[in-house]
């Protein structure tokens, strides 16, 4: 491979690029390669930024952690995932598309910190709050004396 003045880690970087290509990668094997190369989108612990924020609101506001802690334990974890979807989105269509006065000031800057809210991961997200309300009933149960 020609080098064009690219230093051995740099020329390493793009040949593994390259056969990532030809391979036609999957996402694991692309955020691997990222990761290797020091370009890791993660976040606190989280996938990505949008995905960390979105949970921090979830888990700072009482009322909405009470509200999903309980979905969390009523629904499967996929109808979780898209109830978790759908709520922001519409919370993000009303605000661009309607009246701001009909969201909240918490909502308003849970949109705001989010972000792109295409990049949020649903399903990590489902499966913390699946966790947490296990833990939240396992705490429960073992406080209850017979």
């Amino acid at each position: 491979m020609k080098t064009n003045g690219l230093n051995n880690k740099e020329v390493k970087v793009l040949e593994n690029a390259g056969r990532l290509i030809r391979e036609k990668a999957n996402k694991q094997q692309v955020k691997k390669f990222l990761e290797e190369i020091g370009r890791d989108d993660s976040h606190n612990g989280w996938e990505n930024r949008e995905t960390w924020a979105f949970k921090l609101h979830i888990d700072n506001d009482g009322g909405y952690y009470n509200y999903w802690e309980e979905r969390a334990r009523e629904l499967e974890q996929y109808d979780l995932e898209k109830e978790l979807k759908e709520w922001i989105e519409e919370i993000a269509n009303t605000l661009y598309n309607e009246s701001d006065e009909k969201i909240t000031k918490g909502a308003k800057m849970m949109i705001c910190d989010v972000g792109s809210i295409w990049r949020i991961n649903y399903r990590a997200i489902a499966e913390a709050l699946k966790e947490e309300s296990t833990e939240c009933c396992k705490e429960e149960n073992d406080g209850v004396k017979e």
